[in-house]
């Protein structure tokens, strides 16, 4: 699975040291009645300490969420189990700052800071501390890892002063550039059985994209020529993301093709977009006058399942940003502006 934070901010985390994300869970069977859901907040409280401390976390899947907290200013790399709530720190001690944002349930993936040299590189560990691979091509200055299916991961390199999409297997050595020909630059996101996805930037703008491996293989999903678009998540050959449609941003679903798109957008909003998918079902946010309200579709635009309604009072506008179902349970991760804070926290919801 991939790592959303919003996906088209995630570079943000360089920057990332002053605001809070909390986590929380989010389960449902099926689309249950309003009243068998419930909201849980998960962080990270040490012993030497009175308050939870500041974390963020950005995908789920196969009982983990991969993400961070902060100590002394720095970021440390830690992973949830999503059922217990407990966390463990694997931050690696070649780094002075981690943060993880994909996983597989074996393999997690997301950058580091090298202590030596202060170079950010993309890189994978496998649960513990001591068991980082460092991927970062030797021709980059910056690198970062989204997304992670088997042994397959992507993300982007900088190279010059352009963001090309990548592809690694494991190694640094067995980097791919996945840059179209004529892109000025490019990121993926997330990895689906040898199925890349991201977006790249052309002479018509912005695009969602699709590749198999190699730049050659680049798919442009938009639906038409002169529709920005961009895609974050993929699995099971559903792709999701938003469409421009030469006014709102609208929700989109895709199964590889542009002519396959699926408008998701509900009626009621200004605009929408879709960040997670698994097994069908897709997350995402969808924005009114009223604010942000984080939303569940099952592949058409009127399947919409507003999930604020499940938030306690104290929070605003929120948004879903990664999906994982276990076969009846649905966990949903996400955020929330916590209205005591006016800080975004972290969010899961959990139903029987």
């Amino acid at each position: 699975m991939k790592s959303v934070m919003s996906r088209s901010n995630a570079r943000e985390l360089l920057e990332r040291t002053t605001k809070p994300i909390v986590l929380v869970l989010l389960v449902c069977a099926h689309l249950p009645a309003l009243a068998t859901w419930s909201v849980k907040r998960l962080g990270v409280l040490r012993p030497t300490s009175t308050t939870l401390d500041i974390t963020t976390a950005s995908g789920v899947n196969r009982g983990q969420v991969p993400g961070a907290y902060l100590l002394n200013n720095q970021g440390r790399a830690i992973i949830w189990d999503i059922g217990s709530g407990r966390w463990r720190d694997v931050h690696p001690d070649i780094a002075s700052n981690s943060i993880l944002y994909g996983t597989d349930g074996n393999t997690q993936v997301g950058w580091l800071r090298r202590a030596d040299t202060s170079k950010v590189v993309a890189a994978l560990c496998h649960g513990t501390a001591d068991s980082w691979t460092l991927l970062d091509p030797p021709t980059a200055s910056i690198s970062m890892a989204y997304g992670v299916n088997g042994n397959e991961q992507v993300g982007f390199a900088q190279i010059g002063n352009s963001s090309h999409a990548s592809v690694w297997h494991e190694t640094a050595d067995s980097w791919v550039d996945l840059n179209p020909i004529g892109a000025s630059e490019s990121i993926a996101y997330a990895s689906d059985e040898g199925t890349q996805v991201g977006r790249a930037r052309t002479g018509f703008g912005q695009r969602a994209s699709v590749w198999r491996g190699t730049a050659d293989s680049w798919v442009d999903l938009s639906p038409g020529l002169f529709f920005t678009s961009e895609a974050y998540d993929a699995q099971g050959g559903q792709q999701v993301g938003f469409v421009n449609l030469q006014g709102p941003d609208h929700a989109a679903l895709w199964t590889g093709t542009p002519e396959s798109w699926v408008d998701l957008h509900p009626k009621g909003f200004d605009r929408s977009y879709a960040y997670g998918v698994d097994k069908g079902f897709q997350v995402g946010a969808a924005h009114a006058e009223g604010g942000t309200f984080a939303g569940l579709w099952r592949g058409s635009a009127d399947t919409w399942l507003d999930l604020s309604v499940f938030l306690p009072a104290h929070y605003g506008s929120s948004q879903a940003n990664d999906i994982w179902l276990d076969g009846d349970t649905i966990w949903v991760l996400g955020t929330a502006q916590n209205l005591f804070t006016f800080q975004n926290d972290t969010i899961v919801w959990k139903g029987p």
